[in-house]
């Protein structure tokens, strides 16, 4: 594309790129009302579902190894909690304490992990299917977040709970 077959954009209203932006029209609808449309987020009708995004691009290997990569880093947490829970399990004094902390790292590691080969599973198969709809997970991370809360909690409740070593 040479220099003389640029086509120059027209010119709206009074030299102004565009009308939207212009005093006139600033003064006219009110300054809130004429930027609504950048900080408010269109509706869809209330008789019809919000439309699901559909499939951009065929079946792609791409999104098959993002699939296998997140279920290798949910593994990989869950390893390190088991090896965790068996650490304290290990090095800890045979004391009810530990014995409970460790078995509460070692449930939240196996049920991780069951989590993860579970999502494995229904991602793959919704990705063979060309399924439309979001792959990713709003509330499970927020939840497991939690439980290893509840783990550490319960550690640091049943460590300074019990009787001082004599």
């Amino acid at each position: 594309m040479t220099f003389e077959d640029h086509q120059p954009r027209p010119v709206t209203r009074r030299g102004s790129v565009s009308s939207n932006c212009s005093t006139r029209s600033l003064k006219r609808r009110g300054f809130s009302r004429a930027f609504q449309g950048l900080f408010h987020r269109a509706k869809p009708p209330r008789d019809r579902p919000a439309p699901m995004p559909q499939p951009s691009q065929p079946l792609l290997p791409k999104n098959f190894f993002a699939n296998e990569r997140t279920f290798l880093s949910w593994l990989r947490t869950s390893v390190i909690t088991g090896g965790l829970g068996l650490a304290i399990l290990n090095f800890g004094r045979n004391e009810p304490v530990y014995l409970i902390t460790s078995a509460t790292f070692v449930t939240i590691s196996l049920g991780l992990m069951l989590y993860s080969l579970v999502q494995f599973w229904t991602r793959a198969n919704r990705l063979t299917l060309r399924e439309p709809g979001y792959y990713d997970d709003r509330f499970a991370t927020t939840f497991i977040l939690l439980v290893f809360a509840v783990g550490i909690g319960l550690n640091l409740v049943l460590l300074t709970d019990r009787d001082p070593p004599q």
